[in-house]
């Protein structure tokens, strides 16, 4: 039996996401599991995996902003007749932007008269699509001198992005005000809406925040002799990220959420890594890091940043941590206190190593959901925490297999 593919929310707060690309060609099979599309949110671009094993029977028109939830594609046996099967039809939701614009301009479209037929979307004016639109207003490019490489004639955002590089295009602000002009805006980028709105939720958040300054003299050392060998050395936060995996899942009031006055609790301790990009942060998402060694936790966060950077997120890596970790030593800030990303019940932050007396310290500060846990239940997390890394004992048990402390 056919199945549907619609277009799935990557993140809480996504509501439609920017369909880039196919990569499956109609026809053409393709297993459960494997790449099937491209797209993009406001925070990110991630592929997203075949939900289904069959043919890529039918599918929309890539360059699409599609809402969360509408039918984008079908799959099943290449004999199954799909020919009926409801797709999100981009066309049509192009004219109701359209008429969304007309009824907010000042000089009202007229109603067509009985037998008439309504005049099609884009006609008498340049057909792009939303988000092209939306991209060229960002950038100050004139839709009037960039030919359309898409259905029709139409401006896709593929279209915008080479244009934006191409020295002819006209530009309709001919004088942008400078840096320090007064009453100076700028439009934010998709990334900073997003950073912002969930920053806003965070604010509503009641939060407590908990210091510890760590000796980690003995930690260094034992980091440095187990890198030998290795394709690259294990870091601190590497070992730091071990450690809170391992103890949240012996305090498993990390492992849950306030949802509208019920507690849910979250089946594995995933574990959210800040990672900066251009104009913003992302946090991918390492899923049951309790289950790691610190040499798996270092691979698996590399191969997460290096790909977060590159913009090759798949879907699943960007959703349901419970817990973030966030760590700007290496920028050389001593201590610094995160804010909550809801609906997550804490996020360390890890200040730079010191070196002082032929000992090195550094800072962890944990802020957390005062509805989810208390100081008592944070204090007891960061003292596991503490002795994971400070003891020698404790070591043991962090580069030891999992489940053996």
């Amino acid at each position: 039996m056919a199945e549907i593919v619609v277009m799935p929310k990557i993140g809480l707060t996504a509501k439609e996401a920017l369909l880039r690309e196919w990569l499956v060609d109609e026809g053409q099979q393709v297993s459960a599991g494997e790449p099937l599309m491209e797209i993009e949110t406001d925070k990110i671009v991630t592929e997203v995996e075949s939900p289904a094993t069959g043919v890529l029977l039918r599918r929309i028109e890539p360059d699409v902003v599609v809402p969360v939830g509408e039918p984008i594609a079908v799959i099943g046996d290449a004999t199954e007749d799909v020919t009926a099967a409801p797709l999100f039809d981009a066309a049509r939701a192009a004219e109701v932007e359209l008429r969304a614009e007309v009824d907010m301009a000042p000089e009202r479209m007229a109603e067509p008269r009985s037998g008439e037929r309504t005049p099609r979307a884009g006609a008498g004016r340049l057909s792009a699509s939303p988000v092209a639109r939306k991209r060229a207003k960002e950038l100050g490019l004139d839709l009037s001198a960039i030919v359309g490489t898409g259905p029709g004639g139409r401006i896709t955002i593929r279209d915008i992005e080479k244009s934006a590089a191409h020295p002819l295009i006209s530009i309709t602000s001919t004088a942008a005000p400078s840096p320090s002009a007064e009453g100076r805006a700028e439009e934010p980028s998709r990334l900073r809406r997003a950073i912002a709105n969930a920053m806003s939720l965070s604010a509503a958040v009641p939060q407590f925040s908990l210091e510890r300054d760590l000796d980690v003299t003995g930690l260094q050392a034992n980091l440095a002799e187990r890198s030998f060998g290795l394709p690259a050395p294990l870091s601190l936060a590497d070992a730091i990220g071990v450690a809170v995996a391992r103890a949240i899942r012996r305090h498993e009031v990390f492992l849950r959420s306030w949802d509208e006055g019920v507690f849910r609790y979250a089946e594995g301790v995933h574990i959210g890594i800040a990672v900066a990009v251009e104009d913003g942060l992302i946090v991918p998402v390492l899923t049951n890091a309790d289950r790691l060694t610190v040499e798996a936790f270092s691979s698996a966060r590399r191969d997460l940043q290096e790909r977060t950077l590159a913009g090759h997120l798949r879907a699943q890596e960007s959703t349901g941590a419970v817990f973030t970790i966030s760590n700007l030593g290496p920028f050389g800030v001593d201590r610094f206190r995160a804010l909550v990303n809801p609906p997550e019940s804490g996020i360390l932050a890890i200040g730079r190593a010191k070196g002082s007396g032929g000992r090195s310290t550094l800072t962890l500060t944990l802020s957390a959901d005062h509805r989810v846990v208390d100081g008592v239940q944070g204090a007891r997390l960061m003292d596991d925490i503490a002795r994971s890394l400070e003891d020698d004992d404790g070591h043991e048990k962090l580069f030891g297999p999992p489940g053996a402390e």
